[in-house]
């Protein structure tokens, strides 16, 4: 009785780890962050025309993925000052945004859970077209 008792335990042990397992891999699936585009394919951004707006067009400002609010990643008006990852300062330089992670140096960092980064210029823009980049 005893040894029937232990192999119900632990089988459902096993059953709610396995529920536990998929669970959270579905949940990391549904989670992935999605990668900048331009939506309107007409009118693309173009890094070289000027976007006025309330944004620093030089400025980097950074979101979370689960937030939508923009915050500026360092003091310096320009990206270039403070951005020294080559990937980022590529795709900042040719689509005004980057998803990734950065550390306080600048630098590239893990890739754990990769933050939205957009020049002003680019979020001016977006918000000129009506379109809505945190949440994509």
């Amino acid at each position: 009785m005893k040894r029937t008792c232990k192999k119900m335990i632990m089988t459902g042990y096993c059953i709610v780890y396995m529920l536990a397992c998929t669970l959270v891999t579905s949940a990391v699936a549904v989670e992935k962050p999605v990668v900048f585009n331009d939506k309107n394919e007409t009118a693309a951004y173009n890094p070289k025309a000027s976007y006025t707006g309330e944004f620093i067009q030089s400025r980097i400002y950074y979101h979370n993925p689960r937030s939508a609010v923009w915050r500026r990643m360092n003091h310096s008006d320009n990206y270039l000052d403070v951005v020294t990852c080559q990937a980022a300062l590529i795709s900042l330089g040719k689509y005004g945004n980057w998803q990734g992670h950065l550390k306080q140096d600048g630098s590239c960092g893990p890739l754990d859970e990769p933050s939205f980064f957009a020049l002003g210029n680019r979020i001016n823009y977006d918000i000129s077209l009506d379109l809505d980049i945190s949440s994509n």
